[in-house]
């Protein structure tokens, strides 16, 4: 078995696309957003661009690249820049959440679960700090697994400017010494420590239960500081706060660094700010692929019936309470960051959507294109169709793990081809058979996936021209692309109306807050079951709906399933006809007598037709409705009535399939 990081070093570099691919594709995604006049003349700026500064800047660029022998030449960028520099506060703006789809809530269920989480997590702490942990490919690619190395024992320190990422967490390899092993449990204002392993053995869950309900007994007594709010403040004003509090006390100091490389943090409360995850660390993918693999070992620990009971079950087990020196400053400071945190997170709407109508099978068995293309397309109608027939800027994720310290680049799905398809969907009246819009829908379909395949391959353009404008930066140059009210009309400068990841073929689901104002946040995850999808907006906005948008989206993934069923069964009627298909009699088809779903099951209509049928019936719609979507079938179900009158009968040996 491979070794988790054993391919890590081993990666290719991150490649820089030329400056003509990077503009073409800018000017492609510009295209689908503006109109003629808007477009001719962001032609002309990009033009101009690549002939002046902008070749001055990709050649610069390009001598940097090899000047320093850069594997990645994006990541410390991106990081600091993106991340690490970003001042306002973290949570709710830009942490994410998330949650399991398939587990069920429980009353009183919270010290039981989260004892045998913490020991699940122990358990993959001990498989990637020993390289168990499986390699993540895409086909025969190997992806990068450098980003694991940050989920345990890894805090985002507060400074002026500019962050910190600090991570003690070493494999095996690099530091036999294992990491601390400690959790910080914080509840109700309280903040408590306890190693999750005993002469280095670790703790089963029942003795962790016992150290979880002395830390429930002991904050129960009284509120405490709640120091952890503090992170919600801006974050200068945070390191300002956290700076007092190193210079009161020595013991303050040391807390903070109980806290900041601890294995993990968990909260109790529900309703604190200081219960949501920070992005900087990594990509909102490893969470979910770690989550997946923690719930793996829960389903497994949840079976077992006893466990050891503990050596000394009477002696009363002690958690360390984390207490810090503060004073009426830090108080204030606390309260601020509680009232900002309240005022932020009202803001925002989140609406989650379980469509258990269209599953990725569905997708599979009647459109056959890949499932994140299906939803991306979809998505795109519903804003359409919602928003005045408008088209909308998006980002979706794609992921450059295949190179050396990737982490992203930007597929911006809303291309011309999309649009042209969402034209027509909600323009009837243009005599438009439904063949060609089909033929459309595809043409959008293959060119959502040569987008996703060429960002994978870190040949977009939003991460290039983001190098571009950072050497436009330190040279001192004018970056003029920006200057052009297409640049953010196509989402420059993190403007993108939409902002969508794909979570995967999951059990988890989350997702953030839009980018902008007017904007939206949509993510999702394709499951067997369902279509489990997320959506954000602001309150304070006057453009957006959350709930509008949510429950469009669901109505277009259905009613887009159901034309591909309905157009896939007209296809196969006519092939039975053709064929002369007959066996058991003459077919019988679905015809106005049925005022039940139970009489489609009793009809001799072909297996493959009937289902179609009865999936019709289970995604709703009454038998009124599904003889109404059967007026295509007209001309059918008339020549099937001949041949039923003309008492036609072949012998099966006949059928060619």
């Amino acid at each position: 078995m491979k070794k988790t990081f054993e391919y890590d070093d081993k990666l290719p570099a991150l490649p820089l696309p030329t400056l003509e691919h990077t503009l073409e594709r800018y000017l492609d995604s510009v295209r689908a957003v503006v109109d003629d006049n808007e477009y001719a003349n962001t032609k002309k700026v990009v033009e101009r661009f690549a002939k002046g500064i902008g070749r001055e800047l990709h050649e610069q660029l390009k001598t940097n690249i090899e000047k320093r022998q850069e594997r990645n030449w994006l990541s410390k960028w991106w990081d600091e820049e993106i991340y690490l520099k970003w001042r306002l506060p973290i949570a709710p703006t830009i942490s994410m959440t998330g949650f399991n789809c398939l587990v069920p809530p429980e009353t009183d269920s919270q010290l039981t679960r989260i004892c045998v989480h913490m020991y699940a997590c122990a358990l993959v702490f001990e498989t990637i700090r020993e390289e168990r942990y499986p390699i993540s490919y895409v086909g025969k690619h190997p992806l990068t697994m450098h980003q694991y190395k940050h989920f345990f024992n890894t805090c985002r320190i507060p400074h002026k400017g500019c962050d910190e990422l600090m991570s003690v967490f070493r494999t095996v390899s690099e530091d036999p010494r294992r990491p601390p092993t400690h959790v910080v449990v914080m509840r109700n204002g309280h903040m408590f420590m306890f190693d999750l392993y005993e002469s280095n053995k670790l703790l089963t869950p029942p003795e962790i239960l016992k150290r979880l309900e002395d830390i429930v007994q002991q904050s129960d007594q009284s509120p405490g500081l709640g120091l952890g709010a503090l992170t919600a403040l801006p974050r200068d004003e945070w390191t300002k706060v956290r700076d007092h509090l190193y210079e009161m006390n020595e013991q303050n100091k040391i807390n903070f660094q109980r806290i900041e490389q601890a294995l993990l943090v968990y909260g109790f409360d529900n309703e604190n700010a200081e219960n949501l995850t920070e992005h900087s660390a990594y990509e909102g993918s490893i969470p979910v692929h770690i989550g997946d693999y923690i719930q793996n070992h829960i389903d497994t620990l949840e079976k077992i019936d006893s466990w050891p009971i503990p050596s000394d079950p009477d002696n009363k087990i002690i958690v360390h309470e984390l207490l810090f020196i503060y004073d009426s400053h830090v108080l204030n400071a606390i309260n601020h960051a509680i009232n900002l945190f309240h005022q932020l997170a009202e803001n925002i709407d989140i609406i989650v959507t379980n469509v258990n109508q269209c599953t990725k099978e569905d997708i599979k068995q009647y459109v056959r294109i890949h499932p994140d293309t299906y939803f991306q397309l979809c998505l795109q109608l519903a804003y359409f169709k919602l928003h005045g027939n408008k088209p909308a800027s998006t980002y979706e994720t794609a992921s450059t793990r295949r190179f050396y310290r990737g982490r992203t680049e930007t597929v911006r799905t809303c291309s011309p081809e999309v649009v042209a398809w969402c034209r027509a969907m909600v323009n009837r009246n243009d005599q438009l058979a439904e063949s060609e819009r089909r033929k459309l829908f595809l043409i959008a379909a293959n060119r959502h996936q040569e987008l996703m395949n060429a960002a994978s391959k870190n040949q977009g353009c939003d991460r290039h021209l983001f190098a571009l404008s950072m050497m436009a930066t330190l040279t001192g140059k004018p970056f003029d692309l920006i200057n052009d009210p297409s640049w953010i009309k196509s989402g420059g400068s993190g403007n993108f109306i939409l902002s969508t990841s794909c979570i995967g073929f999951t059990l988890s689901v989350g997702g953030t807050p839009p980018m902008c104002l007017n904007g939206y946040g949509v993510f999702y995850r394709l499951g067997s079951d369902a279509i489990t999808f997320l959506v954000s907006a602001y309150r304070n906005s006057a453009i957006t709906d959350a709930q509008a948008l949510a429950h469009t989206i669901e109505r277009t993934l259905i009613e887009v399933k159901m034309s591909f069923m309905l157009s896939n069964l007209f296809t196969k009627c006519q092939y039975q006809v053709k064929a002369k298909v007959f066996h058991d009699g003459i077919y019988q088809i679905f015809c106005s007598q049925h005022h039940e779903h139970e009489s489609l099951e009793n009809s001799i209509v072909p297996v493959e037709i009937r289902s179609v049928i009865h999936d019709l019936a289970l995604n709703g719609l009454s038998v009124g409705q599904i003889r109404k979507t059967m007026e295509v079938l007209h001309p059918v179900i008339s020549l099937l009535s001949q041949v039923k009158e003309n008492g036609l009968k072949r012998h099966k040996n006949d059928v060619k399939r």
